[in-house]
């Protein structure tokens, strides 16, 4: 359904374009929060959406997986999994079926500087969702057997993706180019810190992290807002904890010039590549500009790589590119996964696009299309009330605020009407480039060491 409206905001503003005619285009606002705060320093955020019975509740916690301690990596990974799903009132077994009976989710995911723990309840059993939520995040039971059940799917999902190379280079790529920073630690641990955890370090890292100051707490949906603030306070008011953890996330600069990473997998029949070049941070004053020329180069099937790489020579099935934006640092992304022996061919094409992109002014007609499909499509990514309160609590939490959102539309269909040749310079070119590829290192090597000094690693 998605990918079909997709395609139709698209048809709709290619045709527009082809007539000359550009779209009108409102800005679509997320709807004003009110916010209160409890004694403990919970803030709270509600936003009332009237039409579907359904609550959405977000919470995040500072910290994060740049918390844990070393050699004990994915210690807040393996607590916020167990958080949701067991706490000292209610068994997992009386967990899993309460939820199952009114329809309902509740779960957490590891961030590298927050957690989140997300639930999603209709509105009848709202009182039963906070309920839960509070008691998960107050009340843990740091069940052996659930520790160990968590830790092993852990470990088996780290052992899958050592075999597939797209799921590797997804999670290691990043964890390359970062290195010593602590960016560079997988959010998820690795084999032997998690092997070598206990459930001890669990609930030491509980004991540090889960705390409600400095907490956001976020609900979006139908409610009675005086019985909201009122379930939000018996069930949160008595939430105790440390004063937050503060992630010390230095600055990250990037590399000079091109060096190449090979993650040692001998035995596969496909290449997967990856490109990371500096990018701006979180907070990027220039978010619209930067966003609009990565969708230029690689986003989607009419963007640079993908004609180049797809349409015109048949080396992939796909290719794409975007920023990544992190507190204090980002990077820029291309991807893409080719047959081993087209690896140089593909690398060179992918240079040569970050060149140009830098070097020659994009076509009126591509800021144009790219501009009026991103504004386009963007109102669908904000219309439920999950999306709204990912959003909402993301954003506050971040500092970023909404207005980012608010104004989305109208600014990217502003920054279409510039090449930002500034920005292309800075952000492109190919210069300074990691490439990140999988496979064998006998092969690649001799083809790699072309375009820069080449490092083998041992996923792990």
């Amino acid at each position: 359904m998605i990918a079909r409206t997709f395609k139709t905001i698209l048809f709709v503003l290619v045709l527009a374009a082809m007539a000359g005619a550009a779209p009108a285009v409102k800005d679509v606002s997320l709807p004003d929060a009110k916010e209160f705060k409890l004694k403990n320093g919970l803030r709270v955020q509600t936003v009332l959406r009237h039409g579907v019975p359904l609550v959405a509740v977000r919470i995040s916690l500072p910290g994060g997986a740049v918390t844990d301690p070393e050699g004990k990596e994915g210690v807040t990974s393996i607590l916020t999994a167990m958080l949701p799903q067991e706490t000292s009132i209610r068994s997992a077994a009386e967990v899993a079926d309460q939820l199952d009976y009114v329809a309902a989710s509740f779960g957490g995911s590891t961030r590298y500087t927050r957690t989140v723990y997300s639930g999603e309840f209709l509105s009848k059993d709202f009182n039963f969702g906070l309920e839960l939520m509070g008691e998960a995040l107050k009340a843990p039971a740091f069940n052996p057997e659930l520790f160990e059940r968590v830790r092993a799917q852990s470990v088996a999902g780290i052992k899958s993706a050592l075999t597939d190379p797209e799921d590797l280079i997804e999670r290691d790529a990043s964890m390359v180019w970062y290195g010593d920073h602590p960016y560079g630690r997988p959010v998820s641990g690795y084999i032997e810190s998690l092997e070598g955890m206990t459930i001890k370090d669990v609930e030491e890292q509980y004991s540090r992290a889960v705390t409600p100051s400095g907490a956001l707490m976020t609900i979006v949906g139908e409610f009675d807002p005086p019985e909201l603030k009122r379930l939000v306070k018996e069930h949160f008011g008595d939430w105790k904890g440390p004063k937050p953890v503060k992630a010390k996330i230095p600055q990250f600069k990037g590399i000079e010039g091109r060096k190449c990473v090979i993650l040692d997998m001998p035995d596969v029949t496909q290449v997967s590549l990856r490109f990371l070049a500096p990018g701006p941070g979180l907070n990027d004053k220039d978010y619209y500009a930067t966003d609009l020329l990565s969708a230029v180069l690689g986003g989607g099937f009419t963007s640079r790589l993908n004609t180049e790489l797809r349409d015109k020579r048949g080396l992939t099935y796909s290719a794409y590119a975007y920023f990544v934006r992190t507190l204090g640092t980002g990077y820029h992304y291309s991807a893409t996964f080719v047959a081993p022996d087209k690896v140089d061919e593909s690398v060179g094409i992918v240079l040569a696009e970050l060149q140009k992109m830098a070097e020659e002014k994009p076509s009126e007609d591509e800021l144009s299309l790219t501009g009026r499909y991103l504004a386009g499509s963007f109102p669908i990514s904000i219309e439920t009330g999950a999306q709204v309160a990912d959003r909402i609590n993301t954003y506050e939490f971040l500092n970023i605020g909404v207005s980012r959102i608010n104004r989305y539309r109208s600014s990217m269909l502003k920054a279409s009407q510039s090449s930002h040749d500034s920005l292309r310079k800075q952000w492109f070119g190919g210069r300074n480039v990691m490439i990140v590829a999988t496979g064998d290192p006998e092969m690649l090597t001799p083809v790699l060491e072309k375009y820069g000094e080449v490092e083998v690693v041992k996923p792990r």
